[in-house]
C-alpha cells in the first residue's frame, strides 16, 4: 500500500505492479505514471506553506525511488475523463482509474 498527503489529506493506493527500484536495473524495471488529485480547497491558507508526504507499506523492504514529482494546478482537472489520456493511473479522494494503455491517448 502506497500514500500520499497534502496538508494530512491523504490519498492511498495499490500499486499494480510494485518493482523494487534497489533491486531491479534502470532498464528493466516497471514504470507506472500516477496522477494524484486533491481539491483545491486541501491547499494551506495564502502566506502558509503546502506539506506533501509520501509514504510506503511495510513491504517495501528494498526502497523507493520516485523518478519525478510534478505538480500542477488546473481548472480541468487530471481525471482521464477530462484530459484524453488514459496511460496513467488516477487517483483522488474515494476514486482510483487504473491506467488503460490499449485505449488511444489525445496528446
Amino acid at each position: 500500500m502506497r500514500g500520499i498527503e497534502l496538508n494530512g489529506h491523504p490519498l492511498t493506493w495499490t500499486a499494480i505492479n510494485p518493482s523494487d527500484c534497489m533491486v531491479r536495473s534502470g532498464l528493466s524495471g516497471y514504470y507506472q505514471w500516477v496522477v494524484f488529485e486533491w481539491p483545491t480547497s486541501d491547499l494551506a491558507a495564502p502566506g502558509s506553506q503546502d506539506a506533501l508526504t509520501l509514504t510506503v507499506g511495510n513491504n517495501a523492504q528494498e526502497g523507493v525511488e520516485y523518478d519525478a514529482l510534478r505538480m500542477e494546478i488546473s481548472s480541468r482537472g487530471a481525471n482521464p475523463t477530462n484530459t484524453g489520456w488514459h496511460d496513467y493511473e488516477y487517483v483522488t479522494s474515494g476514486s482510483y482509474v487504473a491506467a488503460n494503455n490499449a485505449v488511444s491517448s489525445n496528446y
